[in-house]
């Protein structure tokens, strides 16, 4: 993914919105974001189309990371400025080196589900998801010599799941997995 966005002329601090379904794919595309220096969106994708046109305009997206099947699911067809890169014939790998970033660098912007009206953003720095997945591994007392392989049960896109699954990566989980 990281090779794709650049390709397309994603740059360090430039904001990716990501429309995925929960799993290996959305995974996939916020590692593949942030090591290109950009700023990962999450955007869950059982928001309505209205919501979804906010985030791509209040975060100034400079590409909508989705898969045709995603954009098929929507009730309507969004009325976007955001350029579109599909997922759908990206390489499942590649060589493409991470960019390094520093805590102070921003990692992700969050957006609310927007309940009460219309979703609004936090800014995560790197800094903030270290100190999130270290506050889960005092909490639960595990060691990082796991090594092993996990599984989440959860959403990999709210915050609690994403920490779930950088969690693992942390541990050194060789495989893993989500129940939803």
């Amino acid at each position: 993914m990281a090779e794709v966005l650049a390709q397309v002329g994603v740059k360090p601090d430039d904001r990716v919105a990501i429309l995925l379904p929960r799993g290996a794919e959305a995974a996939s595309a916020f590692f593949g974001t942030v090591a290109v220096g950009a700023i990962a969106i999450n955007v869950n994708e059982s928001l309505r189309w209205r919501q979804i046109e906010h985030i791509l305009k209040h975060s100034s997206a400079r590409v909508l990371l989705t898969s045709s099947e995603t954009l098929d699911r929507l009730s309507r067809t969004m009325h976007i400025d955001t350029p579109v890169v599909s997922t759908d014939k990206i390489p499942r790998s590649g060589t493409f080196r991470p960019l390094r970033r520093i805590g102070d660098d921003v990692a992700q912007i969050v957006y609310t589900s927007g309940s009460t009206g219309l979703p609004k953003g936090v800014v995560l720095s790197h800094a903030n998801l270290w100190a999130g997945m270290q506050a889960v591994v005092d909490y639960l007392g595990i060691t990082v010599a796991f090594g092993g392989s996990g599984l989440t049960y959860g959403p990999a896109c709210p915050t609690l799941g994403e920490f779930e699954l950088l969690l693992h990566v942390l541990l050194g989980s060789s495989s893993p997995g989500w129940v939803f």
